[in-house]
């Protein structure tokens, strides 16, 4: 036996050395038995052996260590996710566990390393049940106070914190605690490494020790609060000290990560303890920035920056702190503008790769820079301190502005002023006009800085964050200043100029359509336009290969082709193809093949430009949208989306090529695809196709006889086919209503035929929007087919086998508080309106044996208490829908009179759980649409309505007035005989509301 173990283990030393060899077949060889002995028991602690004998060589201790943790993750438990037959026995996991963790002392920091995270792996399987006393052997390893130990220890209990339990803690931190409060204080014996260990640790503690609190209030207090003023007073020393070898960066880094933590899980228990340390993180952020000259940054500090930005802005989040950061807004903000200077590393690499310049200036990418986090921060604090953050502001740009007077002759003093440029257009668009109007004087800055900066050829990078900001500022200025805030954008994209100032030129026009619906000013552009649609023009075909650069360039373009509809027109036909070969090349982009999207709707906007569209883009979408085009579902969906506003852009007749070929092309791509994005986008592109010329496509014939009515059914048919997805079903009900609209008498052909459709596919519906677009064809079928509709659901069974009426009504009910859309509210209501109308003419017995089920509270008579709400019996009860139909119409009506201010809002058992905002209610516009349709109107164009609501608004009921019509059936409903008993199922905040209305009838 001890032949073999030895045998083996000669073996798998000579493994390892063959990986080791620079002999690729070596190496393989020696992988390959190395495979072949890992199924041996006892491999793990031939490992174990390998790594404690100090006669071999570090690298094959090492890679013994590598092993064996990569044994235990394959071989350790059979639930680990990467197990591997056969499970090491017991009795050789034992050994390993006795003989590893007095390796953790060894001599080479390598091997300690590579050792405790064998020891992790093995932990996180066996500690603490099969492995009770590591705790304790580790603990043992950090009081003896043995470097080496402590270092080996301390890593291992790194990972160990993190899979940490609450049932642990309680009897880990009174013996953990101490000790790391002594190694972090230790700064002669301990390094600053195994130093910032303790504050790791000391993370995961308090991360887990907040989860606890929430089900054990006393966690804290005892677990964590004794021992936060010694943390906090050993942290301070160390934030004190000057970098050096018992505080670096790193250490001070770690430090900062646990004050973030405290203040984020516990922000009002350590507002007595953090005062003090406030002060000294202020000192060390002072220090920090003092550290760095003009050129950029001296010491590799960025992380520590970052962390401590994130501190400041946690305590700006907490308003225990407000007294204390509101003291130091302003020297904060003087300080965070010095953090936004373009260091030389930036520009040169900005100047070389001036996509990359884009690219950093969005704060949403993966690694920001110190300059853009610096101004996350400002952003921060603006939010939470509005009212100080204009005097603050203003004085932080003011004091810097005065400073670079006296340095004018650095050649870097236009990085101070880049960076005051910055901080004014990075915050709101009215703080920003505030600022330089109440504080820093708008001639001053107008007139001084801005538009000498926008002249000065020191720095390109100046000179175009000028004209930046003076854009932002464009509504507020004088005519003769914006015009020559005009002619420098156009002038700053011109071929000649330094690539980071047309850059910034397209920036300034993309600000100005983001910020200014001036119509006046729309028309001072209007001499400048063509120099700017053709500096954009050639900013995208000299970057057509860098994507930050050409989204930049059509974005911009995109504002500039709105403003004016002959300039537009007058390059259409050079402009069209550059944009079609654009979204050819690019159409795999999301981000860019949105801005292209929107050139073309916003183009097919111009009747004159519609030819050339139909010439250049129509071919493109057909190759897109078609099976053989060979491109991605995602592609296809979009090139459907902008066939559609092609088509409804399109004049009357439609040219044949959009008939013979576009129509027949999108119908088959519905009917031969299952995916959901095409099918939803297809169905909307068909709807345009009806809706815009009906009568061509229904006379269409294909070469086999088969009309486009037919090809319409087919499409409608396939979006109900309970086999797909219950999302292919989201557009069908619009498409359903227009082909009933548009071809009522060939549709009502077909009305069993699509209602059985329409019932099979809603039984699949669970979510409620597409249930909604279901629920919606009945409702129009109600208006417009009312018999036909009631012969089918009467007729037809339900899945539960009662009729679908019951079925129909029910799932309809359910959905009617959260329907949105000015259309489709009212659709429904009345539709309601009309069923008790005729339920109350007749005493329907289909309707009157329909009830819905619904849990209400019995309870006994007397004052309602809370105790007695919650001990209240509740009961299932059946309520006649009729009942609930009326109880919803009250509800519409009372939400109806809030949104005309006549009465407040009348809450009944419907709304308990309405979450519906209904945007497109008449008189809800909000101001960004507000400022859209006088940007529109300033242009020589109408832009129509949604095109999602074009179709809607063919319908009387889009535009007649809900309230006029409830209270008309309110005027005839309360005659009908029935009447007293729909008032009986009333409760009494709906009976309130009722009066209110019989009032109003009185008056109406």
């Amino acid at each position: 036996m001890e032949a073999r173990r030895i045998e083996l283990k000669m073996a798998l030393l000579e493994s390892l050395r063959g990986i080791l060899s620079d002999s690729q077949h070596t190496r393989q060889q020696g992988e390959e038995h190395l495979n072949v002995i890992e199924m041996t028991p006892e491999f793990g602690i031939h490992l174990t052996d390998i790594i404690i004998d100090q006669n071999n060589f570090l690298a094959i201790r090492q890679l013994a260590a590598v092993v064996l943790k990569q044994y235990v993750q394959t071989h350790w438990s059979s639930t680990s996710d990467k197990y591997v037959v056969p499970e090491t026995p017991e009795w050789a996991k034992r050994t390993v566990r006795e003989l590893l963790p007095n390796t953790l002392g060894d001599q080479s920091s390598l091997i300690r390393s590579s050792v405790a995270y064998a020891i992790s792996e093995i932990a996180r399987w066996d500690w603490p049940e099969s492995w009770p006393q590591l705790f304790e052997v580790l603990m043992g390893f950090i009081i003896s106070s043995t470097q080496n130990f402590v270092h080996g220890a301390m890593k291992v209990l790194t990972e160990l914190s993190d899979n940490m339990t609450d049932n642990q803690l309680p009897q880990l931190i009174p013996i953990m605690f101490p000790e790391l409060i002594r190694i972090f204080k230790d700064e002669k014996s301990f390094s600053s490494n195994i130093r910032g260990r303790t504050t790791q640790i000391l993370n995961s503690c308090v991360t887990l020790i907040y989860a606890m609190s929430d089900l054990e209030k006393t966690a804290p207090d005892v677990l964590l609060f004794p021992y936060v003023p010694e943390f906090l007073s050993a942290f301070s020393v160390s934030l004190l000290q000057p970098d050096g070898p018992h505080s670096d960066f790193l250490l001070k880094t770690n430090v900062v990560k646990t004050l973030i933590c405290f203040t984020e899980s516990f922000p009002v228990e350590m507002a007595p303890h953090l005062g003090s340390v406030i002060s000294v993180v202020w000192d060390l952020f002072r220090r920090i920035e003092e550290s760095t000259d003009s050129d950029g940054e001296k010491y590799n500090i960025q992380n520590l920056v970052c962390h401590l930005f994130e501190f400041f802005s946690a305590l700006f989040q907490h308003k225990i702190y407000k007294s204390i950061v509101s003291r130091m807004v302003d020297d904060l903000i003087y300080h965070l503008i010095k953090y936004m200077l373009i260091t030389e590393e930036q520009a040169d690499i900005w100047v070389t790769y001036p996509g990359r310049f884009i690219e950093d200036e969005v704060d949403d990418t993966i690694t920001s820079s110190v300059r853009i986090l610096a101004v996350n921060l400002l952003d921060t604090i603006a939010h939470l301190n509005k009212s100080k953050i204009l005097e603050s502001v203003s004085k932080a740009v003011r004091k810097h502005f005065d400073e670079v007077e006296a340095i004018k002759s650095s050649p870097f003093w236009w990085k101070v002023h880049e960076s005051c440029l910055l901080v004014l257009g990075s915050l709101n668009a009215d703080v920003t006009i505030r600022i330089v109007q109440q504080y820093i004087g708008n001639d001053y800055l107008l007139n001084y800085i801005i538009q000498t900066d926008v002249q000065s050829s020191v720095s390109p990078f100046l000179s175009g964050r000028a004209l930046w900001l003076l854009s932002k500022l464009a509504f507020g200025i004088e005519d003769s200043t914006f015009l020559n805030l005009i002619k420098t954008c156009t002038e700053a994209l011109s071929q000649r100029q330094n690539i980071i100032i047309r850059i910034y030129g397209a920036k300034a026009l993309y600000q100005l359509g983001q910020c200014m619906s001036n119509s006046s000013k729309h028309q001072l552009m209007l001499p400048y336009l063509p120099d700017a649609i053709s500096g954009l023009m050639f900013l995208a075909l000299d970057y057509n290969k860098d994507t930050e650069i050409l989204g930049l360039a059509i974005d911009s373009l995109n504002f500039v082709l709105q403003i004016n509809r002959s300039a537009t027109e007058s390059v259409h036909r050079k402009l069209i193809p550059i944009l079609v070969e654009f979204y050819s090349t690019y159409n795999q982009n999301p981000y860019l093949e949105a801005i292209a999207q929107d050139s073309f709707r916003i183009m097919s906007k111009f009747p004159n430009c519609f030819q050339a569209l139909e010439a250049f883009l129509f071919p493109t979408l057909i190759n897109l949208i078609s099976a053989n085009g060979g491109c991605t579902f995602a592609t296809a969906g979009t090139a459907l989306d902008i066939m559609e506003d092609l088509i409804r852009s399109s004049p009357i007749p439609m040219s044949d090529t959009l008939i013979n070929l576009g129509f027949p092309t999108i119908a088959l791509t519905i009917t031969d695809t299952d995916d959901v994005s095409i099918i939803q986008s297809g169905s909307d592109c068909l709807r345009a196709f009806i809706s815009r010329s009906p009568d061509q496509v229904l006379k269409w014939v294909d070469t086999d006889g088969n009309d486009g009515f037919s090809y319409a059914i087919n499409c409608i048919l396939k979006q109900l086919d309970p086999q797909l997805e219950q999302y292919s079903a989201t557009r069908v009900g619009k498409l359903i209503i227009v082909l009933f609209r548009k071809a009522e008498i060939l549709a009502q052909q077909h009305l069993g035929t699509i209602l059985r459709g329409v019932l099979t596919k809603m039984q699949q519906v669970t979510e409620g929007n597409v249930m909604q677009a279901l629920v919606m064809i009945f409702a129009y079928m109600i208006h417009y087919h009312f018999q036909s509709a009631y012969n089918f659901l009467v007729s037809v069974p339900s899945p539960t086998g009662t009729s679908a009426m019951e079925y129909v009504f029910s799932e309809w009910y359910k959905q009617q508080d959260y329907i949105s859309g000015c259309y489709n509210i009212k659709s429904s209501i009345l539709a309601f309106c009309k069923i008790l109308l005729y339920y109350s003419n007749t005493n329907d017995p289909y309707i009157s044996s329909i009830s819905l089920i619904e849990e209400v509270i019995q309870e006994g008579s007397g004052r309602r208490t809370r105790s007695k709400t919650s001990s209240a019996f509740r009961q299932k009860v059946a309520v006649p829908v009729v009942h609930k139909m009326f109880k919803a119409i009250i509800y519409e009506f009372s939400n109806e009179l809030e949104h005309t201010g006549s009465q407040e809002k009348i809450p009944t058992d419907i709304s308990d759980n309405s979450d519906r905002t209904d945007d497109e209610e008449d008189g809800s516009e909000s101001l960004m649409y507000y400022c859209e349709k006088q940007f529109i109107g300033s242009s020589n164009f109408e832009d129509s309505d949604d095109e999602e609501n074009a179709d809607d608004m063919e319908d009387f009921l889009y535009s007649v007035n809900l309230l006029d019509q409830l209270l008309n059936f309110f005027q005839e409903f309360r005659q009908k005989s029935c009447y007293d008993s729909f008032i009986s199922c009333l409760n009494n905040d709906e009976c309130k509301a009722l009066t209110k209305i019989h009032q109003l009838l009185q008056s109406y």
